[in-house]
């Protein structure tokens, strides 16, 4: 998978993470704290005059800003439903819709019992405090690929 998609999955696993453990109050997205989930290098942090923290990475992908990364993955989730701002800014008082709630309350449908029988909700915010590794990478992307998966299966499914 190109490098964009991937850091595009963890990204989304790791808002949803932040929102989730948030719920239902509506919260900044921290940059910091996912800059430093995904791995990548500070280079510098300072606050602004409205009191907020202004951090900068080195560039996860050439030419791919982590800010311009992380806002247009917040907006996509927003275009797409899964997430609100009570603002106009995707990144400042955002919280997750019922439907999205709905598809991290979920629990992972197997024949096979699974050691982690939490939801993909919970399963998302531990995963979140662990360090980036390439298996946390990808038990992120497997997740946020159900979570997706069950929110558009919901939003196809006609009532029988």
């Amino acid at each position: 998978m190109p490098r964009n998609i991937d850091l595009f999955n963890e990204l989304v696993g790791l808002v949803f993470a932040q929102l989730y453990d948030r719920f239902p109050v509506a919260s900044n997205i921290d940059r910091k704290k996912i800059g430093e989930a995904i791995g990548l290098e500070l280079i510098s942090s300072e606050i602004n005059k409205k009191g907020q923290e202004q951090v900068k990475f080195v560039d996860p992908v050439e030419g791919l800003s982590f800010e311009r990364l992380l806002l247009n993955t917040t907006r996509w989730l927003i275009h797409e439903g899964f997430i609100r701002s009570e603002r106009n800014d995707a990144m400042v008082s955002v919280v997750l819709t019922s439907k999205a709630l709905t598809a991290l309350n979920a629990m992972p449908a197997s024949l096979v019992p699974q050691e982690d029988e939490r939801s993909f909700g919970d399963q998302l915010s531990g995963l979140a405090r662990e360090t980036a590794t390439e298996a946390r990478r990808s038990a992120i992307t497997k997740i946020v690929g159900e979570v997706v998966g069950h929110f558009v299966r919901a939003a196809t499914s006609s009532p029988a």
